[in-house]
């Protein structure tokens, strides 16, 4: 059907007019089977860290063209818009250290939006990146090795000639895609289960920050988008340094990265590795007065009771409640107005554990934070059980022989 529009109207044969018009022609050509958008994956945390392994032990050429890599994981950019790069700025701390490395570019894919017309678009990286150690001072120092200047002398990452020395052509998309595959892999074949090539360098931070939760807007701003009608514009037009911002909650995520607080490799119930237990409010009931003023914060001198269930959820047959009381002690050891003084509080797991709840019959069990299929007390994670949006309360129960096993351990 191409062939024939073409031939329609490029070749000017009007006899083919009908059949380029025909919707049964149309119709019958055109593909309504669904299919996977084949973008680039985004780099793995393991692989930014081989990279950065290549870059301080690697060779002359692997080291600079790692360097190069990392300049535009971290900057988030095209490789053609880095390899346009006219200037590179260093900024560094009061330490002396490389605290971010940015690249102007001039000719980029959105040079011709109202937003970057006749501007420079600065390429940003911070200087540290997944792991501890300055990557940009690194690469600096492995390009001063060869003999390559910074732009506008030598490109970002030039092409080596048969010599080995560094060209004036830049490295194009499809070399650094190979030469990708050969630092990840040991081989210039394209992996088949994976999708990688030079454009995940600029999906890899972009997509950590969307899993990590950071707002569209910023995230427009991190990929030098112009947003239609978001009102980047004037952002870019009064703020002066519309990315001071945006750099800063990319340095975050990098930091809680390199911290092993935030796992962007793992899957969505794994990524944090300290989630926030988020209470939901359970269905109203009456409250007594010592909840209604503990609620209000006036909370008088009284002992804090640790609930934990005596029942274990084999015997419940039913969604009927569990018995939350802890022990047998007798109502006589405590004068009636001391009993009326005592605020129950909800249960809250003990250091380095979290909680799991039975969603039917809302008890609770142990786990360490990176075990996800076993309790405390060794049962299995099931199906009914939850570690986020749980209902917790005063007389919620906790499983006692995971309590039992923290006090072992």
């Amino acid at each position: 059907m191409e062939a024939l529009i073409f031939c329609s109207h490029i070749l000017n044969v009007d006899e083919l007019t009908s059949v380029v018009n025909s919707r049964r022609c149309l119709g019958t050509t055109s593909s309504d089977v669904p299919h996977v958008a084949a973008q680039a994956e985004p780099l793995k945390v393991q692989e930014l860290k081989l990279l950065h392994k290549v870059l301080q032990s690697g060779g002359h050429w692997d080291r600079v063209f790692a360097g190069a890599l990392l300049f535009a994981t971290y900057s988030r950019s095209r490789w053609a818009d880095l390899m346009h790069t006219d200037k590179v700025s260093i900024d560094r701390d009061e330490d002396g250290d490389i605290a971010f490395l940015e690249g102007h570019t001039s000719t980029h894919k959105t040079m011709r939006s109202s937003l970057f017309r006749h501007r420079f678009l600065p390429l940003t990286a911070p200087g540290l990146g997944v792991t501890h150690d300055s990557w940009a001072g690194l690469w600096l120092d492995s390009r001063k090795q060869l003999g390559m200047a910074l732009p506008p002398t030598h490109v970002v990452m030039p092409a080596p000639n048969s010599e080995g020395a560094p060209s004036t052509r830049p490295l194009t998309s499809q070399e650094a895609s190979q030469w990708l595959h050969k630092l990840l892999t040991g081989s210039r074949e394209v992996d088949r289960d994976r999708k990688v090539s030079i454009h995940s360098c600029k999906a890899t931070c972009l997509g950590y920050c969307a899993k990590y939760g950071m707002d569209a807007l910023t995230r427009l701003q991190l990929g030098y988008h112009t947003g239609g009608d978001s009102g980047l514009r004037m952002v870019h037009t009064y703020s002066r340094d519309a990315l001071a911002e945006p750099l800063a909650k990319l340095n975050k995520v990098l930091t809680d990265i390199r911290l092993f607080r935030f796992r962007p490799d793992c899957t969505r119930s794994g990524r944090f590795n300290a989630p926030e237990v988020a209470s939901v409010q359970s269905p109203a009931k009456p409250m007594s007065d010592c909840d209604r003023e503990a609620k209000l914060g006036v909370v008088k001198p009284a002992s804090i009771v640790d609930l934990v269930s005596e029942k274990e959820e084999s015997e419940c047959t039913s969604g009927a409640e569990v018995s939350s009381s802890s022990g047998e002690t007798s109502q006589e050891e405590f004068p009636e107005a001391q009993q009326s003084m005592r605020v129950f509080l909800p249960p809250s797991p003990p250091p380095g554990y979290v909680f799991w709840q039975h969603s039917k019959l809302k008890t609770l069990h142990l786990a360490l934070p990176e075990y996800k299929k076993v309790f405390m007390c060794n049962p299995y994670v099931g199906r009914f059980h939850i570690n986020t949006n749980m209902s917790i309360r005063y007389d919620t129960p906790v499983c006692r022989m995971c309590v039992s096993a923290t006090k072992d351990g």
